[in-house]
């Protein structure tokens, strides 16, 4: 009968510490996503903003794009559209080689659906490398997050993927989809 006692407690208190865990495992997840729900909404706004945290709206220009302290028209960038597949890809990089979320900046600031490629269009570039104007053996950014500091990039002279931390410098050549 004392065994039994004692088997019942231990079970039961097993049961509460294992619930525990679970709760507090459960909030921390719920608490990474609101962070992560909080940080897309600051980026919003700080894209809406020109790419300053602090600046007057009314100056962005919207032929140019200004990050960095580069202005550079998107004629210059986007170029001669190359098509392939279900993509239009631009004709030139990025002039300058910058962080993963300023890259994405520039993306969201170019409008008209223009944007980072997937991991998987990246590699589709690279085979079909020989068909896109101003392709250079650099490494270029993906969209396609690892974790919420590294995100994945191909590199043009080995064909390789891999990873970066996002507030590595590199370049990325922009991409959307069309039908």
């Amino acid at each position: 009968m004392e065994y039994g006692i004692i088997v019942i407690i231990v079970i039961v208190v097993i049961f509460l510490i294992g619930r525990e865990l679970f709760c507090w495992y459960y909030k921390i997840n719920e608490r990474i996503e609101l962070q992560k729900k909080t940080n897309d909404l600051l980026e919003n706004l700080i894209c809406l903003n020109g790419g300053n945290i602090i600046s007057n709206t009314n100056s962005i220009n919207n032929d140019e794009i200004k990050l960095n302290k580069v202005n550079i028209s998107y004629k210059d960038i986007i170029g001669n559209i190359v098509k392939l597949d279900n993509l239009e890809i631009a004709e030139n990089d990025y002039p300058n080689k910058i962080k993963w979320v300023d890259a994405k900046t520039v993306c969201r600031n170019m409008r008209d659906g223009w944007r980072l490629p997937t991991k998987e269009e990246l590699n589709l570039l690279y085979i079909n490398k020989n068909l896109i104007p101003n392709l250079n053996d650099n490494i270029y950014w993906t969209s396609t997050e690892l974790d919420s500091k590294s995100a994945w990039f191909q590199n043009f002279q080995y064909g390789g993927q891999g990873t970066y931390f996002k507030d590595t410098d590199l370049n990325f050549r922009i991409v959307r989809s069309f039908n």
